[in-house]
């Protein structure tokens, strides 16, 4: 069965911009209305395009389609704020196979808990906004294959992450597809998750094995241990109280460590 052809536009109904759909010749609005404030610029089609400009994307009026799995994204950027801050949300599938995205200006993700396969196949990527965990000290995180195929992806900047999981299962966070995942990145990934200290299970953190060297070889030093992200810094081996960057993780913070082998091909 073919799908019907739709086309969009934004149109001003008393200081507010509202979607405007056509099917068939058949026009009607769709959605919430967006605040002229947020007016910006859609290239490329409404749920297919190819930039994403100045632009409040808030839950119900994402531009894009998710859960759509036949084909790649058009999508090669997104200069505008993907903010999720006053609801608690959903980024399952958020970016899923969008093989062309090259950039996005900011997230603000602290009351999303789910982010599965939010940057699934985002294999053009190199940077990506920090983003902020702050809700997983209240509700349960889900990391199912956030990263897969972000092969390309060098920085990456998170906060916030509690340590402790509020269930039994085990979840990954997983970077391992992460080949150009740069030392920065690495350094505070780690140093912005909190010590596991309850019976509950911890994250697990899972990285490239060409990262191992670096979690061997680099040592590091606690700065306050009366804080639960035992905030720490690079040392050199020689200084008083350094340790590996390995076993700061899993012993002083108790969140165990994995090395997978994988590649692009």
């Amino acid at each position: 069965m073919r799908m019907k052809e739709a086309n969009y536009t934004m149109e001003k109904v008393n200081d507010e911009y509202k979607l405007k759909e056509v099917v068939d010749g058949v026009a009607q609005f769709v959605g919430d209305s967006i605040s002229s404030i947020a007016q910006g610029e859609i290239i490329g089609g409404w749920f297919n395009p190819i930039e994403i400009n100045n632009i409040n994307i808030v839950g119900s009026h994402i531009p894009f389609r998710k859960d759509v799995y036949d084909c790649p994204m058009r999508l090669k950027k997104i200069d505008s704020i993907i903010n999720y801050y006053d609801e608690e949300a959903d980024f399952t599938s958020l970016l899923y196979n969008a093989t062309n995205i090259e950039y996005i200006k900011e997230i603000r993700s602290s009351k999303v808990y789910n982010f599965t396969k939010s940057f699934y196949g985002c294999e053009k990527i190199e940077n990506l906004p920090e983003l902020n965990f702050s809700i997983s000290w209240s509700k349960t995180m889900n990391f199912t294959e956030t990263f897969k195929k972000c092969y390309k992806l060098k920085e990456v900047r998170i906060k916030n992450l509690k340590g402790d999981t509020f269930g039994k299962e085990i979840i990954k966070l997983d970077f391992s597809d992460c080949l150009e995942l740069s030392n920065e990145s690495i350094n505070n990934i780690i140093n912005n998750i909190s010590k596991h200290t309850v019976d509950n299970s911890s994250y697990v953190l899972v990285f490239n094995n060409n990262k191992e060297n670096h979690f061997v070889n680099t040592y590091c030093k606690i700065l306050n241990r009366e804080d639960d992200y035992l905030p720490m810094e690079e040392v050199s081996g020689s200084t008083d109280l350094a340790m590996t960057l390995k076993d700061y993780i899993i012993t002083e913070k108790g969140i165990p460590l994995l090395f997978n082998e994988v590649n692009s091909q």
